[in-house]
């Protein structure tokens, strides 16, 4: 059975005098994500996280309270990477065209390096407790709707067909969401090439000509 203890949240490593190696908050996510990736998350347990790294489970309950922590956290981190490249390619004074270009490509890279990650962010949304999971919801429908009025902007500049923007920007997230079925690191194409191909896919749709 879980811990339902608050647990502490160091930001380093736990110094261990027992031989072993030290732990990471990072390390553990990394761990988990590709677990949860591989195993399912319900079959995952905290168990299995701790025994990559030779120790017991309250070495993780040092750093999390129970697996849905570390499920919430990957959510949470995932998300806050996507609002931060977002806002600051928005806040620019480039063209909207250029902006949905720089945007698509800061996601494939944000996803080709944490692919794991990406496959629990989009397959276990519903996983989440209900409170942590309505928030999710709510800042993937904010990061949308930003999205979309980076798009009327390119309408309104001329640059873009006046498309709905909801749907034109559900099709292009949905391209680079796919990425966690079928991108290896160990392919052919590198994620700027990847993101070179999105981009001109999707421009190819939404670009006034």
């Amino acid at each position: 059975m879980e811990s339902t203890q608050p647990a502490k949240k160091p930001r380093g490593r736990v110094r261990r005098d027992d031989g072993r190696r030290d732990l990471s908050r990072d390390e553990i996510l990394e761990v988990a994500a590709r677990l949860f990736r591989e195993k399912g998350y319900r079959a995952t347990s905290l168990e299995e996280v701790a025994d990559h790294f030779g120790v017991k489970r309250p070495a993780i309950y040092y750093y999390f309270r129970n697996k849905a922590e570390i499920l919430g956290e990957i959510h949470d981190r995932f998300l806050d990477e996507l609002v931060r490249q977002l806002d600051e390619i928005a806040a620019g004074e480039e063209s909207a065209d250029r902006k949905l270009a720089r945007i698509i490509a800061g996601q494939v890279r944000l996803f080709a390096d944490n692919i794991a990650e990406l496959a629990v962010f989009l397959g276990n949304e519903s996983e989440l407790p209900p409170r942590a999971r309505r928030s999710a919801q709510a800042r993937k429908r904010l990061y949308q709707e930003k999205l979309e009025a980076i798009f009327r902007a390119g309408v309104a500049e001329g640059r873009l067909k006046d498309l709905d923007p909801h749907v034109a920007m559900f099709t292009v997230i949905g391209m680079t969401n796919w990425m966690y079925r079928w991108y290896r690191p160990s392919g052919e194409a590198t994620p700027d090439q990847i993101a070179d191909v999105i981009a001109e896919i999707a421009q190819s749709g939404y670009l006034a000509r």
